[in-house]
């Protein structure tokens, strides 16, 4: 069952999308449009009740959710979307999917250090090899190519998340 924080920042995003200027003041028949049915009101209040705890990293979400509706052209004009963050997915699901607007899946992760719902072990090692997924496998990143992780890390911190580490381990 996914957490409180989690669920509120699929929704904080999936606002933002919408582009819905006060999504805590909504009318539950409001969120039944723009959610197609998909967020009921426990989990509404649930979200309002959650936002107030952790507003900075909510707003954030939010306003990755409103560039995302400005620079994604099939979200530019969607008024609707599906919220799929608290159905369990089936293990052989090909990439994780909190929210499908426009028929386009999106996986949010939020401080979870997850690129992919595979672990890069699992991905290039077990997969291919027809193993049992392995579980609580080292980094593989860092065990593999330790200097070009730390390259791609230092890439991606010095675009705007100087406040990341400035080592990747």
């Amino acid at each position: 069952m996914p957490s409180d924080k989690t669920e509120c920042t699929e929704l904080s995003m999936a606002f933002g999308i919408l582009g819905v200027d006060k999504p805590l003041e909504l009318t539950q028949d409001q969120v039944d449009i723009f959610f197609q049915g998909s967020l009921s009101p426990v989990k509404y209040e649930n979200f309002k009740r959650s936002f107030s705890k952790n507003e900075d990293l909510y707003n954030q979400m939010y306003s990755i959710g409103l560039s995302l509706r400005a620079i994604h052209t099939p979200f530019n004009k969607a008024n609707n979307l599906k919220w799929a963050g608290p159905q369990q997915q089936a293990a052989t699901t090909a990439a994780a999917k909190d929210l499908l607007v426009a028929n386009t899946p999106v996986s949010i992760k939020t401080n979870s250090n997850v690129v992919h719902n595979l672990s890069p072990y699992n991905l290039f090692e077990s997969i291919p090899k027809g193993q049992v997924k392995a579980q609580g496998s080292g980094n593989w990143f860092l065990e593999q190519a330790p200097n070009e992780y730390q390259n791609l890390y230092s890439y991606i911190r010095n675009k705007g998340l100087n406040n990341y580490p400035e080592n990747v381990n």
